[in-house]
């Protein structure tokens, strides 16, 4: 017998067929060409899970479901069908229950194994091959059974602790449907590979879970992702939850709603929103703003199911009141960007004074340092007269009445620019030096530091006023010879005055009320309460028309980023929020608010941005929940003081019962009295816990994750 040509000694072509016939040997599934071949089949594979295509001979065939038409699904029969359903995702142990359960039934197999039971004349799949009925039953079942062992498993310490106990939690769940399912008649017994499957997924997915929660807590962590106010994930929080393998509208749905116990109300869900933003707690009528519970609230309220029960609802209003004056503490501490600065309207006064006037000054020594520079400069002004410089001065004392004896100080500052006047008219001199113009003005300075009452200061300054410009204007029409750096100098002090007078004074020659208003804030010394005044008026915000112009001229002066402008903010924060005694309105803010938005919405606009008045306008809304409406309130109290002297009555004549003989009467009497304010303490407990407004929960991942792979494996 010749030998085969793998036995020869030296090598050589196979015969022709006999490659063929060569044992092949197996590629890995972790083969490169094994992933590509697998990863391609994929989509057919997943195409034909859900459509059941090539594992169904007989596509149009029903599913037995609890036991066909002709019996009841909550029937003895009916309720072991779907015992076996829910107990085992493996069809032939579903199809050994049926066999033992329904009267008459027989089995047989379609061309692909898949068990079908004939019952009452008629062939039914017990699950038809793909996605059907029976399987989204058989999956909300398990989901159910292994819940419990994730509630177990949550219960470790670390990570690993959750894990083991998930890892032995899952099995146990897996043997114990096993053995139901035995006891309604399926065959097989306990699935150790069921059951370490299970074990493996149940490891798996509770080590997964952290990492799902940690993204679903990142979504409502980040305030550009979840607004508050609507409830709802933002534009950007929605992409994000898509990234992330979430689906945002369930995420909505859950934070809509808030798992409250009426269900998804979405009353509850604004209520539970803004209480959230505002740290106001309400009651629960006042939650989802119901007439009838707030009408009952106020019952309870009132005394009308008896002390315990009012004394409830009155501790409860004194928190809320607490946690509103908290809110609007709050508000500012938003307005100052952070942390509020004052605490009454006359420390921002002193804030927005003092920066006022310490700004004019400064800006005022700029001016006088440059008058002064230009007058140690050898330089001179050829005068003619100053006979413009008298006659306006003049004009502008004529108010005063000039008195010696009263202005002092004026009328020796007077005396001195006559002397000038007199030297030029009598032709001592025809030119001016800058010098004795700039002694002139020190003395006129000096002067008005030593009055000694109001009128002569104020006579002194419009003196150096009218000499400033009568300085300014010879420096522009005047012949002038020296020290050119002179002439720049004064151009420069000219410069800084006007400046000073734009800001600081008011315009000469008609209205500037606006002016006149800085002009005072800087020219006299007037209290922190009088500068709020000044800015405000005296009533509510807004009642004082140019208060919108004279916001913005301070603005200007002080900058939009300064300490004074925050100040201005608070102040008016606190006009718009605070009553006379300083407690927190519902009621009159909003009036307040709708007022002044109404009238002066320019005011609003130049104090605060549009978010910010968007807050102002939700806390006052917030403030409105606590309001009972008019119709849910009983003014005159009549029935409820009715109702407690009944109340009294029945426990009275209870206790005379038990002493007269009769206990048993006696005490079912005084039992029916105390009753009403027994189930009245429990209401109003019940009525000041609010909803439940904690970020919604990530939906339970480990038991249906656990459920779906001892499932898939099945299918």
């Amino acid at each position: 017998m010749s030998e085969s040509w793998w036995e020869q000694d030296t090598l050589a072509e196979p015969p022709n067929g006999a490659a063929a016939q060569m044992p092949q040997p197996e590629v890995p599934w972790w083969h490169a060409d094994s992933l590509i071949e697998t990863a391609r089949g994929l989509p057919s594979a997943i195409s034909d899970l859900v459509t059941g295509e090539g594992r169904t001979e007989f596509p149009d065939m029903p599913e037995l479901g609890t036991s066909g038409p002709s019996v009841s699904p909550f029937s003895k029969e009916g309720l072991r069908m779907m015992g076996a359903y829910a107990m085992s995702a493996e069809p032939g142990q579903v199809a050994d229950i049926a066999m033992k359960t329904l009267p008459g039934a027989s089995r047989k197999e379609d061309k692909y194994g898949n068990p079908i039971i004939t019952f009452e004349g008629k062939d039914y799949y017990i699950n038809r091959p793909g996605a059907s009925q029976a399987d989204a039953f058989q999956l909300l079942s398990m989901v159910g059974q292994y819940a419990p062992a994730s509630r177990f498993a949550a219960g470790g310490k670390t990570l690993v602790g959750q894990m083991g106990r998930m890892g032995l939690a899952a099995p146990v769940t897996s043997a114990g449907a096993d053995i139901a399912a035995g006891q309604l008649g399926a065959e097989g017994g306990v699935s150790p590979e069921r059951a370490a499957i299970a074990g493996v997924g149940g490891a798996l997915f509770q080590g997964l879970a952290p990492l799902a929660v940690k993204m679903w807590r990142t979504i409502f962590s980040k305030p550009l992702m979840f607004s508050a106010e609507t409830g709802k994930l933002t534009k950007a929080g929605r992409k994000a939850a898509v990234k992330q393998g979430l689906d945002p509208d369930d995420m909505e749905l859950r934070l809509t709603a808030l798992e409250v116990e009426a269900g998804a109300d979405p009353a509850a869900a604004a209520g539970v929103a803004t209480s959230r933003e505002f740290g106001i707690p309400y009651t629960r009528g006042q939650t989802v703003q119901d007439f009838n519970r707030l009408a009952r609230e106020e019952a309870t309220r009132t005394g009308a199911l008896g002390e315990r029960p009012g004394d409830i609802l009155r501790q409860f209003d004194r928190e809320q009141a607490e946690a509103m004056t908290r809110a609007r503490g709050q508000v500012q501490d938003t307005l100052a960007g952070g942390e509020r600065t004052i605490a009454k309207e006359g420390q921002g006064g002193a804030v927005v004074g003092e920066g006022i006037k310490g700004r004019a000054g400064a800006l005022k020594k700029e001016v006088t340092a440059a008058y002064e520079a230009a007058g140690e400069k050898d330089a001179r002004l050829t005068v003619d007269s100053l006979t413009d410089l008298m006659r306006n001065i003049r004009g502008e004392l004529r108010p005063f009445g000039l008195d010696a004896k009263l202005h002092p100080q004026a009328t020796a500052t007077l005396k001195d620019l006559a002397k000038i006047s007199k030297d030029i008219k009598g032709g001592n001199i025809t030119k001016l030096s800058l010098k004795r113009l700039e002694i002139t003005r020190r003395r006129m300075l000096a002067r008005r530091q030593e009055a000694t009452n109001d009128a002569d200061k104020e006579a002194v300054r419009r003196i150096q006023n009218q000499f400033d410009d009568w300085q300014d204007n010879a420096v522009e029409n005047a012949l002038f010879e020296g020290d050119q750096e002179a002439l720049a100098l004064l151009k420069q002090a000219r410069g800084l005055r006007a400046r000073y007078g734009r800001t600081y004074q008011a315009r000469k020659g008609g209205e500037d009320d606006v002016g006149k208003i800085i002009e005072k804030m800087v020219r006299r010394d007037p209290t922190p309460e009088e500068t709020v005044n000044y800015l405000f008026g005296r009533g509510q915000l807004g009642g004082k028309q140019i208060s919108a112009r004279l916001a913005k001229k301070v603005k200007d002066i002080v900058g939009g980023d300064s300490e004074e402008w925050g100040a201005i903010r608070e102040i008016a924060w606190l006009r718009l929020s605070k009553t006379p005694e300083g407690a927190t309105s519902p009621v009159k803010f909003s009036k307040a608010f709708n007022k002044v938005m109404a009238e002066n919405e320019t005011l609003m606009k130049t104090l605060f941005g549009a978010e910010e008045r968007s807050l102002m306008r939700r806390y006052g809304n917030a403030l409105l929940r606590t309001v009972t409406p008019e119709g849910a309130r009983n003014p005159s109290k009549t029935a409820f003081t009715l109702a407690r002297l009944i109340r009294g009555m029945i426990r009275r004549t209870g206790s005379a019962a038990v002493f007269s003989g009769d206990p048993m009467t006696g005490t079912g009497l005084y039992a029916l009295g105390r009753m009403p304010g027994i189930f009245g303490s429990r209401a109003a407990k019940k009525a000041t816990k609010p909803y439940p407004h904690r970020p919604p929960r990530l939906p339970g991942l480990v038991a249906p994750g656990v459920a779906g792979t001892v499932f898939a494996t099945e299918e």
